[in-house]
């Protein structure tokens, strides 16, 4: 630096991630996140380091968070893999998240922080907890509880004999605890909604477990997808246009009228007409196609590599009860697609604010013409024999009747509970009260905003992501493939071949020495 020599004794970093620019997950056919200062060249760990320790999760499920490895080739490099999702390894969830853990020292994420701070001491970083001056609230945040420490005591000894290939390294070791995980999400296909901690997701904050259960529900619907699939032979972009078209436009009618007046006939004509012209390049374009294709037939090859541990059955308990009662969904709260949780029920409360408004505005024009004696305009339509309903004029008109709220006594008091709310939190905040709530935190409390709908969709499509497939890896910014395994067939055929190779060089007798 500055022409002097600089050196660092220790690094220490948490499940590296490079989504910068065009995250992978928008097209991972041309995007890998490794944009501006994501580039490759910028994720190498420096020379100058002498000891960095990289602690990565076995369990991150979301096309969005593809993981950067550091090259172990090097000296002082060491990869830990640990059990969990992105968050579960760097950072936590919040104590009660998902209806995992009660406090923080029950959460999945104080294992590597732990070992990451006994790293950081064996290489001389002057962090000592127990040293003058810190404060019992420093000590406590690097406490783990009783029954996380035998739950991920148990989960070790149960996982560490499960054959892998050394020589796929870090990469291999997570894809045998992935296929651990990919065995109890089958398992709890059936009942997940019967387990302690969904329980405990539904009392605490609902969201959580609509969460949970949506994308269970997907996952179904993923596999069921898959299976369909192998019956036809592989997958085709005109499948997946054809079912969620059709998803859509149920759920949209009116724009879908519109849309299929102007773009559905041509499509339909092309494909019937055109040879080699498909609907979906006629909607999207063939750059669009191509890519979409060559996306899905990467899932699918992923899909007949974790087949086989999908299809093996239920892990052993101690493996569950980990899966069960400390690790997290990441997939289930990660909507790309939708909204925050806060923005999606200001959006539902700000309806019925408008509601209310203009209901407001109805009635004191109604109280103005009641106490001025004047009909309504609909009367006077009535009056004059245009009305749609066909009446005649008529002598005396009957009494207005009074306009009624359109919000439910339920919407209502959820609107007086969240203006209420808003109002502490602001004077709080005025106050500075180091303990005000922020917007968003009224917006996603419970006891704010119960009643409102809850979000169920918006996460990465399944047909491409979703959770049977494997994570993306990176290794020196060159992505990891798991090295092609000859299959019997293909080993005796070689060594067919090489034997009359060998017969035609030498002669008949060589199969004879």
């Amino acid at each position: 630096m500055c022409g002097v020599p600089v050196s660092y004794d220790f690094l220490g970093i948490f499940d590296t991630v490079a989504s910068v620019g065009i995250a992978q997950s928008a097209a991972a056919t041309l995007f890998d996140g490794h944009g501006g200062w994501g580039r490759k060249e910028l994720m190498a760990v420096p020379h100058y380091v002498r000891r960095c320790v990289h602690m990565v999760a076995a369990h991150e499920p979301r096309g969005s968070f593809p993981l950067d490895l550091i090259d172990c080739s090097m000296d002082g490099r060491e990869e830990i893999v640990y059990p969990g999702v992105h968050s579960d390894v760097g950072g936590g969830y919040g104590p009660g998240e998902q209806g995992r853990g009660r406090d923080d020292a029950d959460k999945l994420s104080q294992v590597p922080l732990l070992d990451m701070y006994r790293e950081a001491r064996k290489a001389g970083v002057p962090l000592d907890i127990n040293g003058p001056g810190i404060g019992a609230d420093v000590i406590a945040a690097f406490k783990v509880s009783a029954g996380l420490k035998q739950a991920f005591a148990a989960y070790v000894k149960k996982s560490e004999n499960y054959y892998y290939e050394k020589d796929h390294g870090t990469p291999g070791l997570m894809r045998c605890h992935y296929g651990l995980y990919l065995r109890w999400r089958k398992m709890r296909l059936k009942d997940m909604h019967a387990q302690p901690s969904f329980k405990a997701a539904q009392a605490r904050y609902p969201q959580d477990a609509a969460d949970l259960d949506s994308a269970n529900a997907e996952l179904k619907e993923e596999w069921n997808d898959l299976l369909e699939v192998e019956k036809a032979g592989g997958p085709t972009i005109t499948r997946y246009v054809e079912k969620f078209v059709t998803k859509w436009a149920s759920e949209n009618p009116k724009t879908a009228a519109v849309v299929s007046t102007s773009l559905l006939p041509a499509a339909v004509a092309a494909e019937v007409f055109v040879p080699g012209v498909s609907a979906a390049t006629v909607l999207f374009g063939d750059k669009v196609v191509k890519l979409v294709q060559a996306q899905l037939k990467e899932k699918w090859e992923q899909w007949l590599q974790v087949r086989s541990d999908w299809n093996m059955g239920p892990p052993e308990p101690a493996i569950s009860a980990l899966y069960d009662n400390y690790m997290h969904d990441s997939r289930a709260w990660f909507k790309p697609l939708g909204d925050d949780d806060d923005v999606w029920n200001h959006r539902q409360i700000q309806e019925l604010k408008a509601k209310q408004a203009s209901f407001e505005r109805a009635h004191a024009a109604w109280k103005k013409r009641v106490e001025m004696g004047m009909p309504s305009p609909l009367q006077v339509t009535q009056a004059m024999g245009v009305g749609s309903t066909g009446w005649g004029p008529v002598g005396g008109l009957p009494p207005e009747p009074e306009p009624r709220s359109p919000l439910t006594a339920q919407q209502a008091d959820l609107l007086k509970r969240y203006d209420a709310a808003m109002q502490s939190a602001k004077q709080a905040r005025a106050a500075k009260d180091p303990n005000a709530p922020t917007d968003s935190a009224v917006l996603t409390d419970p006891k704010v905003t119960g009643g409102l709908a809850l979000q169920t969709s918006g996460r990465e499509f399944y047909f491409l992501w979703g959770f049977l497939r494997w994570r993306t890896v990176f290794v020196n910014g060159v992505r990891w493939d798991q090295p092609r395994v000859p299959t019997v067939q293909e080993e005796m055929e070689g060594m067919r071949m090489q034997m009359q190779r060998q017969v035609d060089m030498k002669g008949i007798g060589v199969l004879f020495q």
